[in-house]
């Protein structure tokens, strides 16, 4: 699904149940983590965050 600057911007400020996309944006959101060798990428994303303290 594809979002305009316009359809974000409407969501400033409202609740889930006031905008439908903001609702749409929240289910699809996700957190990850990605690392690279350097600032400039390439990226690789994990697929479920780990740690090795």
């Amino acid at each position: 699904m594809e979002y305009t600057n316009e359809d974000l911007m409407a969501t400033n400020g409202k609740s889930l149940g006031q905008s439908i996309w903001r609702k749409r944006l929240r289910e699809n959101q996700k957190t990850g983590v990605a690392f690279s060798t350097s600032l400039d990428g390439p990226w690789e994303r994990l697929d479920s965050p780990s740690s090795s303290f």
